[in-house]
């Protein structure tokens, strides 16, 4: 009999590659848009992702919601290289990159399998750092909006509180109905996904794809370079 009685994913950059689906939706609106259709794109996204890093922890922090974040971090950007601000525009230019970036999301067909063969395993759980806005449309865009119930979906910016605050943990195991020790949580960020699972009770797969050094001392019950990995864990840890 299996030890576990759930799995919870993180979102980006765990069940799809976050990273890519902004970059290309995010040129593309830069080069499309009639606020920044004017300028270098390739120039000015650099700049641009400066202040989207680092207006993040403000946001995490539950300081400034999503919708001042988008706004903040684009005027701040433009307002660097001297460039007109309207407010309009910005919102605006807000909206069309939502459905650049939507649009930039790729279905995988492994992810999709492993999901699907996971689903008929184990009720599977998703908390997210992200906006309520978008949360639900991006697992219809991946194909994987039917493995996870609505219910069992928690997003920071709904709840109230981010990954690693051991309530949103809490939350997820609540919505769940299962023990912190019957979980695994799986996750590519080390700070908010696996140390924050690990503080919060939970068992912590790591998805570290570049191999990167363990920043802290806590210790994730696996570290898998794919996703496809995870059946492997599951197997060993049940052995």
């Amino acid at each position: 009999m299996t030890r576990w009685r759930s799995i919870l994913f993180d979102l980006d950059d765990t069940l799809f590659d976050f990273r890519v689906a902004f970059r290309d939706g995010m040129l593309q609106t830069m080069r499309s848009h009639p606020l920044t259709c004017r300028l270098d794109a390739d120039h000015f996204y650099p700049i641009f992702d400066r202040y989207s890093h680092s207006l993040w922890s403000r946001v995490a922090s539950n300081e400034m919601t999503f919708a001042d974040y988008r706004r903040q971090r684009l005027m701040r950007a433009l307002e660097s290289i001297e460039h007109a601000v309207d407010m309009d525009a910005v919102d605006h230019f807000n909206q069309a990159f939502a459905q650049n970036y939507l649009d930039a999301m790729s279905p995988s067909e492994a992810t999709t399998q492993l999901i699907s063969r996971l689903a008929d395993h184990y009720p599977l759980g998703l908390i997210t750092n992200g906006p309520g806005d978008l949360t639900i449309e991006k697992l219809k865009r991946l194909g994987l909006a039917s493995f996870f119930a609505p219910q069992r979906i928690v997003v920071s910016e709904t709840v109230g509180f981010s990954k690693p605050d051991p309530r949103i943990f809490a939350e997820g195991l609540t919505r769940m109905g299962v023990r912190a020790d019957e979980t695994i949580f799986v996750g590519d960020s080390w700070e908010t996904d696996i140390v924050g699972a690990i503080h919060a009770g939970i068992a912590a797969v790591w998805l570290n794809p570049t191999q990167q050094e363990q920043p802290t001392d806590e210790t994730p019950m696996a570290v898998i370079q794919r996703l496809q990995d995870l059946e492997f864990v599951l197997i060993n840890s049940d052995a």
